[in-house]
């Protein structure tokens, strides 16, 4: 089942996901999925860089046409082809751009300046929340109190980019050891600020969700996100601390 392989390997996305209406519930696992997928190539570390962007590139393709390939499996393939047409352009267009970022990282060393960095936390993260929106507006009645779509859709943009820097703040010192640098300069105070600055764009979107239970799932990130953030350079979030954001989350919304 779709969901017994989301509990196996996304142990916050699960519990996020939990708490979804039902109408975006099959999209997202299915996105995610496909998404985590081609994250699991590009985190080969026994093939060349050359083979990575190869193996990608097909993998996209049999996403596209629907096909079998050694690294989508069955199950997931089968409910992906039962998506809508619009749910799979827009499935198709987030894994792209994902795939391109992915595939500029395979070779990546050191990130030259800022708006190289836009640019990759973008195709990351920012698309994502971009996605979201997307599927929230077509799928929840009255999902937002904004009634200029683009600019939920900006907010969700930034509400991605700003999580994806507190992953990159978080593993600087994993990043050394492979030799990568995604800051142009190593100066941690000025990226924690930049990193909130981001955020803030989070606190909107959330502000301004209607639906309870899609208010609730979307605070869940921003939560752990400020956690992680606070926590740069000490240590990891435990298990009882996601219960306890869980918690707190319901009583303040």
């Amino acid at each position: 089942m779709i969901n017994s392989q989301l509990k196996s390997v996304a142990r916050s996305f699960y519990l996020t996901l939990r708490i979804l209406p039902k109408s975006i519930r099959q999209q997202l696992s299915i996105t995610y999925l496909l998404a985590r997928t081609s994250d699991t190539i590009a985190d080969e570390l026994d093939i060349s860089a050359a083979a990575k962007i190869k193996l990608l590139d097909s993998y996209l393709l049999a996403v596209k046409q629907e096909t079998p390939h050694e690294h989508l499996t069955p199950l997931l393939l089968a409910e992906y082809k039962k998506l809508n047409v619009l749910d799979k352009k827009y499935i198709l267009d987030l894994l792209a751009k994902i795939i391109t970022a992915q595939k500029f990282d395979t070779n990546l060393v050191k990130i030259k300046d800022k708006e190289q960095l836009d640019w990759y936390i973008y195709h990351v993260a920012g698309c994502v929340g971009e996605y979201i929106t997307n599927i929230c507006y077509k799928y929840i009645p009255g999902f937002s109190k904004i009634k200029d779509k683009q600019q939920m859709i900006n907010a969700g943009i930034n509400y991605g980019k700003g999580l994806q820097l507190i992953n990159i703040l978080r593993d600087i010192p994993e990043d050394k050891l492979r030799n990568r640098e995604y800051l142009p300069d190593p100066d941690l105070e000025y990226w924690k600020k930049f990193t909130l600055d981001y955020l803030e764009h989070g606190k909107f979107y959330i502000n301004n969700i209607n639906n309870f239970r899609v208010k609730y799932a979307f605070s869940l990130p921003y939560s752990l996100g400020i956690k992680t953030l606070n926590l740069v350079n000490k240590s990891k979030i435990s298990r009882g601390q996601v219960y306890l954001i869980l918690l707190k989350n319901i009583l303040f919304l």
